[in-house]
This record gives structure tokens, sequence and C-alpha cells, in this order.
């Protein structure tokens, strides 16, 4: 396991078949703080529904107070499309972006927090969460994440569609993904994890 711990550490990402993501996220240097079974159809499993359109680049847990260092996405059944892409924050975007700060929305509350936190090195995007704090207008701020969705696009990695049995760990605090539309039925197994002191 420590090899593929090095490996996530080193690379930001790492796909591996269910038993191996398992056994990682299980494994004592990890605390799970979720896990969720994710469908495209309400039923008696399903935690949390997702929509078949495509959903964005993103950071999970953007409404906790520090999101989770790590996320895995294990594909539990997939028939068309839902192909992963990944994008690196890398020390160029992270000089454009910081110091810009945004108010971040949760099921109970709004909250404000810079986009990327220096001292944490963690990203921090979910735009669909976000909206502008110091005296921002709204459409500067949209220029703005205009402008890092840009910026994440240029430089993005395609993994791909993963096929069942198989998934992803990643960086949370580093890289944001995103998943292209898919058809027929999908479920997801997500975990997010946090490293124990």
């Amino acid at each position: 396991m420590l090899d593929f711990i090095v490996e996530v550490e080193k690379k930001g990402y790492l796909v591996l078949d269910e038993a191996n993501l398992l056994t990682l996220a299980k494994c004592e240097k990890f605390t799970i703080i979720r896990d969720v079974i994710i469908s495209d159809a309400d039923s008696a499993d399903t935690e949390l529904v997702a929509s078949r359109c495509e959903f964005p680049f993103h950071t999970d847990g953007t409404f906790l107070t520090i999101p989770p260092k790590y996320v895995v996405i294990i594909v539990k059944e997939a028939q068309s499309g839902g192909q992963i892409s990944l994008s690196n924050i890398d020390s160029t975007l992270k000089r454009t972006i910081i110091g810009m700060r945004a108010k971040y929305r949760s099921n109970t509350s709004v909250f404000e927090s810079p986009i990327y936190n220096e001292s944490l090195c963690m990203f921090r995007y979910r735009r669909d969460f976000m909206s502008p704090t110091n005296g921002m207008l709204d459409s500067e701020f949209q220029d703005m994440l205009d402008d890092i969705e840009s910026k994440l696009t240029n430089r993005q990695i395609l993994v791909g569609k993963i096929d069942p049995g198989y998934g992803i760990i990643l960086n949370n605090h580093n890289f944001v993904h995103k998943r292209s539309e898919f058809a027929g039925r999908r479920v997801i197994r997500r975990i997010w994890l946090d490293i124990n002191s």
C-alpha cells in the first residue's frame, strides 16, 4: 500500500482496481470522512442522485471547513460516456489566484474562504457553490471564474472512461476533476479521505 500512497503523492492521482482502492482507503494512514453511493436513479442503495449532464471542474467538499485531502471514485456500473478529466493546480495558476476569495454555500450556511489557501496548499472550487465577496461585482467574479476554468481546461488530463471494477484516487487539494455527460445506468462509490495525524 505504501507504494500506492507514494505514487498518489507524487503524481496527484492513480487509477486502480476496486480491491486496491478499498484497501488503500481503509489503511491506517487515512480516515474515511464520507462513503456514499451515487447513481443516476433513485434506488434503495443510492444516497445521492447524479445528473446525466456534464459535471464541470470542481473539488469535492467545498462546503466543509477543510475539504477532504483525497477523493476515491469507484465505478460500480457504467454504460456510455462519463469520461473523467483532471487538471492540476500548478504554480502558474496558484500565482494568479493567490489572495482571491469567494463565498461558499453549504446546506446550512455561507462562509468566506480563499479560492487557494496558501498555508494549507488547498484549492477550493465548485462554481455553482461560489459567489463574490469583498464588494466584487458578480460580472467581475464570473469573468475571474471563466479565466480560472480556461486555465484548467488548457492543462486538463483526460483519464477517460473508467470501467466498472476500477476507479481513481486523486489529491482533492491540488487537482480538480470533471465528468462528461453519460447515458444509461451509472453507479459510483465515492469515498472522501483525510490523512491521519
